[in-house]
């Protein structure tokens, strides 16, 4: 297979989710009671996942919310918290806000839902730094969202030591859902280009840890570290199609994280599909070594598979291109003899992945090229309202199979 060593050298785009709300008249304060302990992510260390943690210790540096109910979906709310450096600010095993739910009488943590892990002080998802203060920034989805906000003490005491809790704003803005828009983007209109191209899906800072993590994200993905990038879902519409991609750049993916990982919807949500095809960074079986450049290929064994690729950027921001490949006909019915006019564009066949169907359409909009873009992370539900176009004119051959770089 030809192999393409062109890399995308995409300034990264970060996906701006919000800007940080101004105070204004229209905003009032939130009347939460707070509480001793932190909200557990999915990469907490001390075996607080996806829980509450440190409950009634007087000792903990963090304290968070009694749950607190959003009446009405367009609302912002944002608090501030303090540090120092790069300490006393929400670690990434805490979430800054999370999202919660009702079973049997009591309030669970919703991991189909909206939870931010927080950000050891970096400007990234919905938490923006000035200074020596974060401010993190959430506009609810849809109506009557139930949320816990949680912050670290540590450099939020006054001259005698005592907390000063701070004070949680919430106005009715009518803008986007925050929530909502990130998992339109993990969801990304994706197109087989007819050069052999695949574009439209999204880059994310992160990685997909795999079941040999050894950083407590095992099988679920880590938002927000920059060394890794990953991709949105890439919906592979038909069986034996190939899909590549190279990285030339020291070090590689290493087996703790899923270079190639299959993912299943469940409900309004992505979860990794621990039957699926899932390769880590050292499975030679999807990897090919040429003059030290790692060229990732996987074909696909069934229709509508949904895939993420990664890879180690080193926050760079240098993005492979992918590729794709198919046996003649896989996409229509004509041989590689015919051929028609090159000014005939074939109506787009369009892929919607709930239903693992195909029609031929046109998408809203102009889903044609769009470059790989990287977007900030989030952890939680990816909404997979997308669809997919392939794109290749009548009589046109087989695309030429090619791949490009990936960085761990």
């Amino acid at each position: 297979m030809k192999k393409v060593l062109s890399f995308l050298c995409v300034l990264p785009v970060l996906f701006a989710v919000l800007p940080v709300c101004p105070l204004s008249a229209e905003a009032s304060e939130l009347k939460v009671t707070w509480n001793l302990g932190y909200v557990g992510s999915m990469g907490n260390a001390l075996g607080n996942e996806n829980t509450l943690g440190s409950l009634g210790n007087p000792g903990t540096t963090y304290r968070h919310t009694d749950v607190v109910r959003i009446e009405k979906a367009g609302t912002t709310v944002w608090f501030r918290e303090r540090g120092s450096g790069n300490s006393g600010f929400c670690a990434r095993t805490g979430y800054s806000i999370s999202s919660w739910k009702e079973m049997n009488g009591v309030y669970v943590l919703d991991t189909e839902g909206a939870n931010y892990p927080g950000t050891d002080g970096a400007t990234i998802g919905i938490a923006e730094r000035s200074g020596d203060t974060i401010t993190y920034t959430y506009t609810t989805s849809r109506d009557n969202e139930l949320l816990r906000f949680c912050f670290c003490i540590t450099n939020d005491k006054d001259a005698s030591g005592n907390v000063i809790f701070p004070t949680i704003y919430s106005e009715y803005t009518g803008l986007p859902g925050t929530f909502a828009e990130q998992c339109a983007a993990d969801s990304a209109p994706v197109s087989f280009e007819p050069d052999s191209t695949i574009t439209g899906f999204n880059w994310f800072y992160g990685y997909v840890g795999s079941a040999y993590n050894d950083l407590f994200y095992v099988n679920e993905i880590r938002p927000y570290y920059t060394e890794y990038s990953y991709t949105g879902i890439i919906t592979v519409p038909a069986a034996g199609t190939t899909i590549s991609f190279s990285d030339a750049a020291f070090p590689f993916v290493d087996k703790t994280v899923y270079t190639i990982s299959s993912w299943k919807p469940a409900g309004q949500t992505w979860v990794l599909d621990t039957a699926g095809a899932n390769f880590t960074g050292d499975d030679l079986s999807v990897i090919s070594n040429e003059n030290g450049i790692y060229t990732y290929s996987y074909t696909t064994e069934r229709d509508n598979e949904h895939l993420r690729l990664c890879l180690r950027t080193g926050g760079s921001g240098t993005l492979p291109t992918v590729t794709w490949d198919a046996p003649e006909g896989t996409y229509n019915n004509e041989s590689s003899e015919e051929t028609q006019p090159e000014e005939t564009e074939p109506p787009a066949i369009v892929f919607n992945p709930l239903t693992e169907g195909d029609t031929a359409g046109d998408l809203p909009g102009d889903s044609s090229g769009i470059a790989p873009k990287i977007a900030l992370g989030f952890t939680g539900a990816a909404y997979f309202a997308g669809y997919m176009i392939f794109k290749r004119r009548p009589g046109e051959k087989k695309a030429r199979q090619g791949k490009t770089d990936e960085n761990k």
